[in-house]
């Protein structure tokens, strides 16, 4: 268990450091991030989500190096979900009625 608390805490300071790095490519890049860097933060989330789950006892299912990595996209869904754009509140109501 200790190994695996030494192993999370370099993980949140890789995870620190992806994430400095992934604002700065999205300000060179006009808001587009960088899709491995973002694979790259699931992974390690899905991970970290694990770890933290044999520690605390919620979990008999030891993270890597003990177990498997998961896979990335087993864990994405096929398609993100769309926005849904509402009407101004103006619109859609009127004297506290709906039209």
């Amino acid at each position: 268990m200790v190994i695996i608390w030494v192993m999370l805490s370099v993980a949140q300071s890789v995870l620190t450091l992806a994430t400095i790095i992934q604002f700065v490519i999205m300000l060179i890049n006009s808001g587009e991030p960088n899709k491995r860097l973002g694979d790259f933060g699931t992974d390690l989330g899905i991970w970290m989500a694990k770890a933290a789950r044999y520690q605390t006892g919620a979990s008999e299912v030891k993270p890597w190096p003990w177990t498997e990595l998961d896979c990335t996209r087993e864990f994405r869904p096929a398609r993100a979900p769309r926005r849904m754009r509402m009407a101004p509140v103006s619109a859609r109501t009127q004297n506290g009625r709906r039209r």
